[in-house]
């Protein structure tokens, strides 16, 4: 039975369910020589307080009932702690505008993202716009957790470079990010570092 189990007699209580052959009672009271049991005799019929065996009342009217087979409690059943909640991903602006710094050639620019787009799982996509001296505008797509963002910007936009893949990764904050990029070029791999600020428009 879900949640029953079986109690010694010596450590029954009242509420405990006493089982006999076809017929269950709840134990209302308990003492040295006698057990009081609140008993439905027959089928359907009401619990009622008239309705009270003792352990010997049960073996001299109730012979084909024998004796008590077994007293059983209800224990409520045990749940493990509840899970932390996930925490929640922050919502980004619609845009953001900051600075880059290629480590490769020493070179500072000005880049941002625009037309930001996020789901409830924090897959992100958008566009991302720098400007020269610095080349590699483009289309990006990612993922955002509540204190880390991730994204890889593939260069649609003709340059020196040359065909170039951008992967951006970072911490995040309520207003801003910032982090380290790779580039991935015809010519070979470029570092940076970089930094955005939200827009508040």
């Amino acid at each position: 039975m879900p949640h029953m189990v079986k109690v010694p007699t010596a450590q029954a209580m009242p509420g405990d369910l006493a089982y006999f052959e076809g017929h269950v009672g709840i134990l209302i009271g308990k003492s040295a020589k006698t057990v009081q049991i609140l008993a439905a005799p027959h089928a359907y019929d009401h619990v009622q307080r008239t309705n009270t065996w003792t352990l010997a009342y049960v073996r001299t009217n109730h012979a084909g009932l024998s004796t008590v087979q077994g007293f059983y409690r209800y224990v409520p059943p045990t749940t493990g702690p509840s899970p932390s909640p996930s925490p929640s991903l922050p919502h980004l602006a619609a845009s953001y505008s900051g600075t880059v710094h290629n480590i490769t050639y020493n070179i500072d620019s000005t880049f941002g993202l625009s037309s930001i787009t996020e789901d409830a799982q924090g897959h992100i996509a958008g566009q991302m716009t720098v400007a020269p001296p610095l080349y590699g505008s483009g289309s990006f797509s990612g993922t955002v957790t509540a204190t880390s963002i991730n994204f890889t910007v593939t260069s649609t936009t003709p340059n020196p470079a040359g065909a170039v893949s951008i992967a951006f990764v970072g911490t995040i904050s309520p207003t801003s990010m910032a982090g380290t990029y790779t580039v991935q070029a015809t010519g070979g791999t470029q570092t940076g570092s970089w930094q955005l600020n939200g827009s508040t428009g």
